[in-house]
């Protein structure tokens, strides 16, 4: 695939995306950390997510864009290296993390704008709690792929090895949900309460 228009392709196009996410990400890392205004428990949820986003760019880099262009070792090395750095998987977990990152940002604007006099919900120890909880239901949705995605020579790369057909398709309608209806679903109900408190704010207001 090496030096054909379709990996130049797509490694010019994910290099690109790859390099926006990075860029844009670690600003908000720095401008949070080195503005002491700018270090609220909102502004932390932010930091999160954009640690979730720069460790789905760096490990979708290496599964597409560096992995095509070198042999990849075999044996045992070559069946750790795919389960936790070329694979892909620690992107997935990111990618989990960066959902529910996401999630965790709606239900504290639900509370800031619907009970806004409220005390402070997101205390320090809060927010640990939180990102533990985020990063914890990650690396276990994603625990299935730490155990099947091996070195496979067939292939001569990284890929799943699964012991019967039927739990790829098992797994992969779990993925629709956890990763797909169920925090669409949330964000959805959440920011359309949000919503329809700003309009009926503004309708008081004129």
């Amino acid at each position: 695939m090496l030096g054909t228009a379709e990996y130049i392709g797509l490694a010019t196009t994910f290099s690109a995306m790859i390099f926006t996410n990075l860029v844009g990400n670690t600003l908000v890392i720095i401008v949070v950390f080195t503005k002491r205004s700018m270090r609220t428990p909102m502004n932390f949820l932010l930091v999160n997510l954009a640690v979730a986003d720069i460790l789905v760019g760096i490990f979708i880099g290496v599964r597409f864009v560096i992995n095509p262009t070198y042999q990849h070792p075999t044996g045992t090395s070559g069946k750790y290296l795919c389960k936790f750095i070329t694979g892909g998987t620690p992107a997935f977990t990111a990618a989990v993390a960066s959902i529910y990152s996401l999630v965790a940002i709606s239900v504290e604007r639900y509370y800031a704008v619907l009970y806004p006099f409220r005390e402070e919900r997101l205390t320090p120890r809060n927010l640990k709690l939180i990102f533990f909880g985020i990063w914890l239901l990650s690396f276990l949705w994603v625990t299935p792929l730490y155990m099947i995605v091996t070195y496979r020579a067939d292939i001569q790369t990284c890929g799943e090895l699964w012991p019967n057909l039927l739990l790829p398709r098992i797994y992969s309608f779990g993925w629709n949900i956890v990763a797909g209806v169920m925090p669409i679903s949330i964000m959805s109900f959440l920011y359309s309460k949000v919503s329809g408190t700003w309009l009926s704010v503004e309708a008081h207001a004129i």
